[in-house]
């Protein structure tokens, strides 16, 4: 019989415990006491991308309401077309890649349910701004602000990936202005 703690990592997922702990200077009981395993790892480095370069990009949505919706909805899609097309930082947006391959059976439920969870709080998140902009008239009352989010997310998806495989921002731009323009056109 084999002594030994059960293997806290998948040794086919392409990165071990050792790759990681080499690449940030500490020892293997350091990342467990302060991340349990890769997978919460991974977890916490999602939801800090997200408070750091996710979120900041949403107050270009909340500029002055004097802006017209649809210069405010399209500097929040510059903002994160730029970020994702930045050539100082990894191709595309961690997020829409990492809900990408939230499918493959290599990606363990817990961060496939993380996914899905942020995913919903940022569909939550536009729907209470659509609203809002309904409430105060900026958008027509028949308008579905789920839809619309809806909408809003799967460009922004869709530029994610574009960028992770290689489109610049001078590609996306015409994307962006051509989705604005489709939802505001009367």
């Amino acid at each position: 019989m084999k002594v030994g703690r059960k293997r806290a990592f998948d040794k086919d997922s392409g990165t071990s415990l050792s790759d990681l702990t080499n690449t940030l200077g500490i020892n293997k009981p350091s990342l467990y006491a302060a991340f349990g395993n890769k997978e919460q790892l991974f977890k916490a480095s999602l939801t800090h991308y997200m408070e750091c370069y996710g979120e900041r990009h949403l107050e270009k949505l909340l500029e002055p309401e004097v802006v017209p919706l649809a210069e405010r909805l399209k500097a929040y899609m510059f903002s994160i077309a730029s970020q994702a097309t930045d050539p100082a930082l990894p191709k595309g947006c961690l997020f829409v890649n990492s809900t990408c391959e939230s499918v493959s059976e290599a990606v363990p439920e817990e961060i496939t349910r993380s996914l899905n969870g942020m995913r919903n709080e940022n569909v939550k998140t536009l729907i209470a701004f659509f609203s809002k902009e309904q409430e105060r008239g900026a958008l027509p009352q028949d308008t579905d602000v789920e839809q619309l989010a809806s909408y809003v997310l799967a460009v922004l998806y869709g530029i994610g990936v574009l960028a992770n495989n290689g489109a610049t921002m001078k590609t996306l731009q015409p994307v962006i202005e051509l989705a604005v323009k489709t939802l505001f056109c009367k």
